[in-house]
């Protein structure tokens, strides 16, 4: 066997080993022998056959961005604009959290300490410039201290009710793109998988591994992208939400706590709040101090 030489065969993602064999005088310039290529050419005395033995090259992890991008199809345009909303949607929420951020120890200790400075209207005027949702029901019980429990315990749920709702605001989105995205990328593969398949069937079973092998990846390259769509998408989408559900909880602590200083409510034997649940539903309910 002579030495080895490299070179790059007709197809950009092959690179070739050749292997010096001597052989027969060749039927054709180019025909497939064994499990390998092989291209017959004369030297010397005979025929020499080049033996592809290594047809392998790492040209996939060169691929960019938008080359990879085309090879998926046209499935890649709906997981591309879902990607480009949730960020979106992620970046808005997370700004408008950081922006009405107030920690509750500290709002709860000043508030106390104005109404017992001043009052109920030294408390109002402490919250009313706050932007946070716990200042605002704060602010609207105040306002509707003097009103009759029932009527006031429906205002202030009204209201509690509405600031969660904006601080809720397109989260949905986050969670349906994190359920669409991976059935949009497992429709791709799919596709891709019919195609692959369909194309070995024109050319009559007469195809290499390889051949196989590149449908199959290219088709796979949907489900990988709908995935790196999906996991932030849930990831930032449960965070969030446990957020809402974390001033959910402050809010009725808050209003036990007013209950409390304004004499609506009985004192607790441990002296704050009442014990709440650990999954406290959506509705806020403001003790009357029956």
């Amino acid at each position: 066997m002579g030495s080895g030489t490299v070179s790059v065969s007709s197809e950009p993602s092959e690179a070739v080993r050749y292997f010096d064999l001597p052989g027969p005088e060749p039927t054709s310039l180019q025909y497939n022998v064994g499990q390998g290529f092989e291209k017959p050419y004369f030297r010397g005395q005979g025929w020499w056959y080049g033996a592809r033995v290594c047809v392998r090259n790492q040209r996939m992890m060169s691929l960019d961005l938008f080359e990879l991008f085309q090879r998926g199809g046209p499935v890649m345009w709906p997981l591309l604009a879902g990607s480009i909303l949730s960020v979106a949607v992620s970046v808005e929420r997370v700004l408008v959290f950081w922006w009405q951020r107030y920690p509750y120890p500290r709002l709860s200790q000043r508030l106390q300490s104005a109404l017992q400075r001043g009052g109920v209207p030294a408390a109002r005027a402490l919250l009313q410039p706050l932007r946070n949702p716990l200042a605002r029901v704060g602010e609207v019980y105040l306002e509707h201290e003097e009103a009759p429990d029932a009527l006031r315990q429906e205002i202030v749920a009204r209201e509690a009710s509405y600031q969660l709702t904006l601080l809720e605001k397109r989260l949905h989105w986050l969670s349906v793109i994190g359920s669409l995205a991976p059935m949009l990328g497992l429709l791709g593969t799919v596709w891709g998988l019919v195609e692959a398949f369909h194309q070995i069937e024109l050319l009559g079973g007469q195809v290499q591994p390889g051949d196989l092998a590149a449908g199959i990846w290219k088709a796979l390259l949907t489900t990988v992208f709908g995935l790196v769509v999906a996991l932030p998408s849930l990831a930032v989408y449960h965070f969030l939400e446990q957020h809402v559900g974390a001033v959910q909880l402050r809010m009725q602590w808050l209003v036990t706590s007013l209950n409390q200083w304004l004499g609506h409510a009985p004192l607790s034997p441990a002296g704050g709040p009442p014990p709440l649940q650990a999954q406290p539903s959506r509705e806020i309910m403001v003790g009357t101090g029956d």
